[in-house]
């Protein structure tokens, strides 16, 4: 077949067949151009929503969103400030926990009028290794007003209520230490800031003022455990003896107590203790 035999045969082919042929390119054509219309719009749309999603809603970068999480943070910090300035009143530190940790017993109330003042240069501050002169950073929390003037904690030992600060109405800044009754020997500690054994630094029975001290852990353990279970007696005898059990607590503060070893009693300014049979044995291996 040469190129003429083609040409004479498609010059054969009826009208009708060449129509429908038209008319079949024609369709492929026409549905292919409604494709990219439809596309084009599509994306039209999908710019525009994607522009007015960014407008509203602007994505945060790494600074942006730490900005935000500070500012929810202050946020909250500052709505807790407003409750804790609005809500329940701060602790009145005129009560302590006669129970700091394990034990049950319940809270006390302190008589402000039981702080007695110690004098400036009284060897009670030296055995107690509180600084002289006092200042005003000093000065804590008001505890309160006694009859001699305001009462503060003393700052380094806040929570400690056996020492106070007192400022006297013209100013003057002198300690005090609480001298009133401690119904158990764990309300006495408690004073002082002990919780455990481990709050003891030594202890020592002194006949006048030689004496031993121990600050053997285990035998610190086991007098402590003998000295919280004391109940007082109440008033001691006015008989002081030339016995004296000296407590050094870890926070430098120091108890001293009249030994009464024949009538069996442990004795501070306001209180008698009993002494049972396993603690006379601590303070007789003392002696």
């Amino acid at each position: 077949m040469n190129p003429m035999s083609l040409l004479e045969g498609f010059g054969e082919i009826q009208d009708k067949f060449v129509e429908e042929a038209e008319n079949y390119r024609a369709k492929p054509q026409k549905l292919r151009l409604t494709r990219w219309i439809s596309a084009a719009a599509c994306l039209a749309v999908l710019a525009v929503s994607g522009a007015v999603y960014l407008r509203t809603n602007p994505i945060e970068t790494g600074d942006s969103a730490s900005n935000s999480t500070g500012s929810a943070a202050s946020a909250a910090e500052e709505e807790r400030t407003a409750d804790d300035a609005s809500g329940s009143p701060a602790p009145n530190a005129a009560f302590f926990d006669a129970s700091p940790k394990e034990y049950s017993n319940s809270s006390a109330s302190l008589d402000l009028e039981a702080y007695e003042p110690i004098a400036e240069g009284s060897s009670l501050l030296a055995e107690n290794q509180l600084p002289e002169p006092i200042t005003q950073d000093m000065l804590g929390s008001l505890i309160g007003t006694a009859g001699a003037g305001e009462l503060y904690a003393y700052a380094p030992l806040e929570s400690v209520p056996a020492v106070r600060i007192l400022e006297t109405e013209d100013g003057v800044l002198q300690y005090a230490f609480y001298t009133g009754p401690a119904s158990t020997g764990a309300e006495l500690f408690s004073l002082y800031g002990a919780a455990s054994a481990e709050d003891l630094s030594y202890v020592s029975l002194e006949d006048t003022e030689i004496g031993i001290a121990s600050s053997d852990r285990e035998l610190l353990e086991e007098f402590y455990q003998s000295f919280t279970a004391l109940e007082s007696q109440g008033t001691p005898p006015e008989e002081t003896g030339e016995q004296f059990l000296r407590i050094r607590f870890q926070n430098g503060l120091t108890v001293r107590m009249a030994y009464l070893e024949e009538e069996g009693l442990l004795c501070t300014a306001a209180d008698a203790y009993p002494v049972e049979e396993g603690l006379a044995e601590i303070l007789e291996g003392l002696s």
